[in-house]
Formats: C-alpha cells, sequence, structure tokens
C-alpha cells in the first residue's frame, strides 16, 4: 500500500508534464504552420490574409487587389477532411485487429458465406464498369487464396505463407509509383519496413528451406496487392456502389472457389465424390463449437471489415490501407497471447516495433499525391487551394 501511495504523486508529476508538453507543442507547431505560409505568401507576392491562409484562387469573388478572397468555412473544411481521414485510418487498424483475430477464430473458414447477406445488392452497381472492375476485385482476391491454399499443400508454412503475402504494400507501392511516373520514396520505405516486422513476426524460429509452394504462394501478393489498387480507383469514381461492389467480389470469390473444390474433388472422385462430399456438409456444420468462430469469421472478418475497407479507400490512399492491413500479423500475435496464452516473445517485439515504425514513418513521410485520397470533389470542398494562374494576380 504505501509503495502504490507513494506512486501516485509520481504518477500526477508525469501527467502534468505530459499535458504541459502537448499544450506548449501544438502552439508552436501551428504557430510554425502560419509561418510557413506567411512566407508562402510574400514569395508569390501577397498580402496577409485572415488567420494566415493564403487568398489565392477565385473562391468567392476578387479582392481589391485583384485575388480571391478564401471560402467561408475553408478552415473548417479544412478539418473536417483530416479529421475523417484519421477516422478511415483508425477503422483500417480496426480492420486488420478483425482479421489478425480471425487466425484464432477459425484456419479455414467457409467465408464464402459472407455472401449470402450481400446478394440483394449485386445487381445494384450504378455503371458497368464499376462491376466490372468489382469482379476483377473479387478475382484477383479468390485466385490469391487459391494459390495460397495450394502452397500449403505444396509444403508452404502459415507463417511463410503471412509474410509472402505482406509483400502486396510493396506491389501497390509500385503501383501509386507508376501511376505518379515517379518514385514514392516515402510509401515504399515504409511498405519495406513492414514487410520487414512481419517477416520477425512470421519466421523466427520457423524452417527456412523454400519449396515449390514458396514460388506458387509469391502470386498471392501481386494478385491482392493490384487488387487493392484497382479498388481504391473504382471506389474514388464510384462512391455510391460500396455495397454492390462488396457484393459481386464475394460472389466472384465463391463462384471461383466453389468451382475449385467441386472440380478438385470430381478430378479426383468423379460425379459420386462430389455428391458424397455436399452429403457429409450438414454433419461437418453440426461440429460443436464450430458456428461461433465460424459466424465470427464470416461476419465481422469478412463483410463488415471489408465494407469498411471499400468505403475506407474512398477517403484515404489505397497505399494507406494496404499499409495499414500489413499489421494484420500483430494483431494475430497479440490475439493468441490474450486468448490462446501463447508467449509474445522477443522477434514478436521487433517485429512489432517495425510494423509500428513503418505506421509512423508513413504518416510524416509526406510526399505529392500520387493517388487522390479522396472522391472526385470540387477544390473548395476538398479543402485544397486551387493552382495559382497568372490571370487571377
Amino acid at each position: 500500500m504505501r509503495r502504490g501511495v507513494a506512486r501516485r504523486p509520481l504518477r500526477l508529476i508525469f501527467l502534468a508534464s505530459s499535458l504541459g508538453l502537448l499544450f506548449r507543442a501544438f502552439p508552436a507547431w501551428r504557430d510554425d504552420s502560419v509561418a510557413f505560409v506567411e512566407s508562402a505568401r510574400r514569395g508569390l507576392g501577397l498580402g496577409p490574409g485572415p488567420d494566415g491562409f493564403p487568398t489565392v484562387g477565385p473562391l468567392t469573388g476578387q479582392s481589391s487587389r485583384g485575388v480571391s478572397e478564401p471560402a467561408k468555412g475553408f478552415e473548417a473544411t479544412w478539418e473536417e477532411e483530416e479529421s475523417e481521414e484519421t477516422l478511415w485510418k483508425s477503422v483500417t487498424a480496426f480492420n486488420a485487429a478483425c482479421w489478425g483475430a480471425t487466425y484464432i477464430s477459425t484456419k479455414a473458414g467457409i467465408d464464402h458465406l459472407a455472401t449470402l447477406p450481400l446478394l440483394p445488392w449485386v445487381l445494384r452497381s450504378s455503371t458497368a464498369e464499376s462491376a466490372r472492375t468489382s469482379a476483377i476485385v473479387g478475382s484477383l482476391n479468390g485466385f490469391a487464396y487459391a494459390a495460397i491454399f495450394t502452397a500449403y499443400t505444396l509444403g508452404t508454412t502459415g507463417g511463410k505463407a503471412a509474410f509472402i503475402c505482406s509483400l502486396q504494400t510493396i506491389v501497390v507501392a509500385a503501383c501509386t509509383s507508376i501511376a505518379a511516373q515517379r518514385l514514392q520514396v516515402g510509401t515504399v520505405v515504409s511498405a519495406v519496413m513492414a514487410v520487414v516486422g512481419v517477416g520477425f513476426l512470421e519466421l523466427a524460429g520457423g524452417p527456412m528451406e523454400t519449396s515449390a509452394g514458396d514460388l506458387l504462394c509469391s502470386a498471392a501478393p501481386v494478385a491482392i496487392g493490384i487488387g487493392w489498387y484497382m479498388l481504391g480507383d473504382t471506389m474514388k469514381k464510384y462512391p455510391d456502389d460500396t455495397l454492390p461492389s462488396l457484393a459481386i467480389q464475394f460472389v466472384c470469390f465463391t463462384v471461383l472457389f466453389a468451382t475449385w473444390i467441386l472440380g478438385d474433388i470430381g478430378w479426383k472422385h468423379g460425379a459420386p465424390g462430389i455428391v458424397d462430399w455436399l452429403g457429409q456438409v450438414p454433419a461437418i456444420l453440426q461440429t460443436p463449437g464450430l458456428w461461433p468462430p465460424l459466424l465470427f469469421s464470416t461476419f465481422l472478418g469478412n463483410v463488415i471489415t471489408m465494407l469498411l475497407a471499400n468505403r475506407a479507400v474512398q477517403s484515404i490512399k489505397v497505399s494507406e490501407v494496404s499499409l495499414i492491413s500489413a499489421s494484420e500479423p500483430l494483431w494475430a500475435a497479440l490475439a493468441a497471447m490474450l486468448y490462446l496464452g501463447e508467449v509474445f516473445t522477443l522477434a514478436d517485439c521487433i517485429g512489432g516495433g517495425f510494423i509500428l515504425t513503418a505506421l509512423v514513418c508513413n504518416e510524416l513521410w509526406e510526399e505529392g499525391d500520387a493517388e487522390p485520397k479522396g472522391a472526385a470533389m470540387p477544390e473548395v470542398q476538398q479543402g485544397r487551394f486551387p493552382q495559382i494562374r497568372p490571370s487571377d494576380l
């Protein structure tokens, strides 16, 4: 008791000091931002504007100097955009945690059950292009999982497959660099750090021998990365197609896997084998303790999280969604420690540190936008200044 009482003043001092530092840091950061804007204004030959914002571009009307005044409520719009980005980054982290938690609930759930509640939206895409792209994304994801499951039969371990699949962050970074026609250094560095972190989490202490399954599994991150990039582009073009796109993705995934499973059984055992397998499904579903993890994996691990992911790529860069999703093995390790009693080893700590550092690096390393953060909107609604034209000065 005495030791606990003695520690309370120290905790209060630490808390007060932390709040004081935050209080001092925020005004300093704001002052630096205002100073930067003012220096930019002086460099453009513009006079001081209200609240330190440059008065450029035809937003509300021309001022006496021939330069537009800032739109009313611009500060609120800018803050709302930043808050929305933070919200959807947090939602993406929640998705990664749910995907990681599904590892402890089931290793091979019947994921195509997620298609059932989405069937009413399958034919409701706004355009044929949106439906076609969604079908391609769903097929790419199905192909990726087929490659992973086949790799398991050829000797690839689960940890090695998780590490190989984390390379999807580098594929997405490559896609954004190609779209920008320049190397996105910050995105690439963050992706590499995340992959290193996953390597510590999944490969420490495991077998390092390569197999034919590893080569086949390497197709999965390519398919997943391209799928992420195409999904981000489609959702920004057609923001109202979130549910139809998700429904089409799951339908394509289900059709591919059903065809693969039934085709494999038919190839090995013929039509009687397919009939026998279908007859065993009801008995399999009556396995004690199956339904709780199966429903968790189906709805929270698939329907809800993928719905949120489709919405998240409308507000933040798909490279950020991909990078945050790469933290899935970290959440899986934490869930296994909390619910299965597994030990969180030093390698897990190092791997988690690399992943968290990658996320911080991606936040702090500002680069030009190789991809839009949100759907196509007028410049004022996006909270961005339009470019200055000579006729505006």
